[in-house]
């Protein structure tokens, strides 16, 4: 009668262990965002962002991901355009804006999103990484 009560405890304990190990956190999916910078919206001055995704994205990118920046706001101001695993994003605005931009990315092998605190300040002519020297996004995802 141990032997069966020591069998069943211990398997179990090796069948806690091993769903517990293997129970990954649920994370909301997307469909695919339409991001897009308002035409209407008055912006006439750009600044330029070269950035990259981490690693641990970058290795599963697909053709159909995407990357934006955002003002405070929330509202689109560039969309990514991938080159050579960076991404080149025009970011629109005025001079005396001077709005906070954080990024979004979209994996769409995952479905999921990705966001970035607010990592710069819209200053028109300027730049935000450069091609020698990309910025790294870090990226956290949207829960």
């Amino acid at each position: 009668m141990k032997r069966i009560i020591k069998s069943t405890v211990c398997v179990l304990f090796i069948t806690l262990l091993i769903t517990g190990c293997n129970k990954d956190e649920n994370f909301p999916t997307y469909e695919p965002p339409d991001w897009s910078v308002d035409i209407n919206a008055g912006y006439y001055e750009n600044m330029t962002a070269v950035v990259k995704i981490p690693d641990n994205l970058a290795k599963n990118t697909d053709e159909n991901d995407k990357l934006a920046a955002f003002a405070s706001d929330g509202k689109c101001r560039g969309v990514g355009v991938p080159i050579n695993g960076l991404y080149f994003v025009s970011i629109k605005g005025v001079p005396e804006d001077q709005t906070s931009i954080h990024f979004m990315y979209y994996s769409a092998r995952n479905k999921y999103l990705y966001q970035t605190d607010e990592l710069c300040t819209f200053d028109a002519n300027q730049s935000f990484g450069l091609v020698d020297e990309p910025q790294m996004l870090p990226l956290n995802i949207v829960k």
